[in-house]
């Protein structure tokens, strides 16, 4: 799984799936670390709650 700004850079992209020899999936949402930092900021701080629901 590929996420950040990297994704937006399909050469990037395509080098590292050649060099790796594999299939790269990219997240719909680049800055989804900013948004786990964030969830885990107010988990702590007691202000907010969430679930990771795995089907």
């Amino acid at each position: 799984m590929i996420h950040g700004g990297i994704t937006s850079n399909k050469f990037v992209l395509a080098f590292l799936a050649d060099l790796l020899n594999c299939d790269l999936m990219c997240s719909n949402m680049p800055d989804i670390s900013a948004l786990g930092v964030a969830l885990l900021s107010g988990l702590k701080a007691g202000i907010s709650r969430f679930c990771i629901l795995k089907n």
